[in-house]
């Protein structure tokens, strides 16, 4: 089963897709570059000519703790798009796609979170590939609970009936 980490960039990829009516998964209307989680291993990332977008989890943060007896904490949930196209301009570019990434995902609320922010775009280092990599980073805040035990004892054991 996938935990919520997986969940949240499968529903996130999911946005730039709609089902026909034979049920196959098909890009969304205006959407002309592939949208795919991070594979989990980086020689399965394809370098070509098409234009792509990686969506993944990248990291938490949790910043504050409420003692309610239990243990509750917001988890500040960074999501990354890693955004490859041969070039940065034009119809097909690296900017052409961040404005369609943008429209998709900016203010969306995925399941159980608040909606999403952007705190980042940048050039990302290293591709040597022919291609341009920029990276946006969106921001978005869920709580995590501890999960608290069965009682050993049940909470009654007796009750009585009192007639008005």
């Amino acid at each position: 089963m996938n935990n919520r980490y997986e969940q949240l960039e499968d529903e996130l990829t999911n946005l730039f897709y709609t089902v026909d009516g034979d049920g196959n998964k098909i890009p969304a209307e205006g959407v002309f570059f592939d949208v795919k989680p991070l594979p989990d291993c980086e020689a399965d990332i394809k370098v070509n000519l098409n234009p792509k977008v990686y969506v993944m989890y990248d990291s938490s943060d949790y910043p504050e703790t409420e003692n309610l007896n239990a243990v509750v904490q917001e988890d500040k949930l960074k999501i990354g798009f890693e955004i490859h196209a041969r070039t940065r301009r034009g119809d097909s570019g690296v900017f052409a796609i961040q404005k369609m990434v943008y429209s998709k995902v900016l203010g969306y609320k995925p399941f159980g979170c608040d909606k999403l922010q952007l705190i980042q775009f940048t050039p990302l280092q290293g591709s040597g590939s022919n291609n341009w990599m920029y990276y946006a980073q969106f921001i978005t805040t869920s709580h995590i609970m501890e999960s608290q035990p069965e009682p050993d004892e049940p909470l009654l054991t007796q009750v009585t009936f009192v007639n008005p």
